[in-house]
């Protein structure tokens, strides 16, 4: 029996030695990706019209949570003025749908419910719950002539350049920023760091020298601000699962 279990404990360093040694050779060329951060909640001008329950704006809303709707409201600014319109339960009224079609683009558009909740309590009292969305723009900010002139210039700028043995296993760097109505990066941050100073510095250096990008722009022609994220290392890193992206 304690021959099977030394034979079974070789065994198994054996595959966590071979694993781990694929990994840290997979990641001495580590992936670098840009991508669109979403709002935690938002919608398509085209999706509106397909809106019919809270649910639609927030795929989280449980209708299972509320016992009884004392009111549903949807703020919103128009012309800079703060509206509002109120239903009686979850379903969207035409005048809601209405005032979110009006509402000012890039502004925030909040949703508003006070209720009764489903449980089994003595004092079951009354609670509130809210949350934002945004209408999308039509146009994503877009890096001077596409994807691969994009490409080109992070492989130039950082690529080549990060020391090897800088992102092994899940190792991921994780930098947010803003594309503004000009064009210009905004908004530097970093999330997660490399682990490496220099190499933190340069990623810094890419994005802050980078050349104006074409701003994000909705249909009628205003301008919006947009969230995009970098990303250097391994994405398969649990942390990339929080950033609201799309690969």
């Amino acid at each position: 029996m304690k021959y099977l279990i030394v034979i079974f404990t070789l065994i198994l360093s054996l595959f966590c030695y071979s694993q781990s040694s694929m990994i840290d050779s997979i990641n001495d060329d580590p992936t670098i990706s840009i991508y669109k951060r979403y709002p935690a909640h938002s919608i398509i001008r085209n999706d509106i019209s397909r809106v019919k329950t809270i649910t639609d704006l927030d795929s989280t809303f449980k209708t299972s949570w509320i016992s009884e709707y004392e009111w549903m409201k949807v703020i919103a600014t128009v012309h800079g003025h703060q509206v509002s319109t109120q239903s009686n339960n979850d379903t969207l009224t035409i005048e809601q749908l209405e005032l979110i079609q009006q509402a000012d683009l890039g502004t925030d558009i909040k949703v508003w419910v006070y209720y009764l909740p489903e449980n089994n309590l003595i004092d079951n009292e009354r609670k509130y719950l809210d949350f934002v969305f945004e209408v999308l723009p039509e146009k994503d900010a877009e890096f001077p002539h596409g994807e691969a002139q994009l490409q080109q210039y992070i492989d130039n700028h950082i690529s080549q350049n990060i020391p090897c043995g800088t992102f092994v296993n899940y190792d991921l760097a994780i930098v947010h920023f803003q594309i503004d109505t000009a064009g210009k990066i905004c908004e530097l941050l970093i999330d997660q760091s490399s682990k490496d100073q220099k190499t933190d510095q340069m990623i810094l250096d890419m994005l802050s020298n980078m050349p104006t990008w074409t701003p994000a722009e909705y249909h009628d022609g205003t301008l919006a601000n947009q969230d995009q994220v970098l990303l250097v290392g391994n994405i398969e890193n649990c942390n990339a699962n929080l950033l609201n992206i799309k690969r």
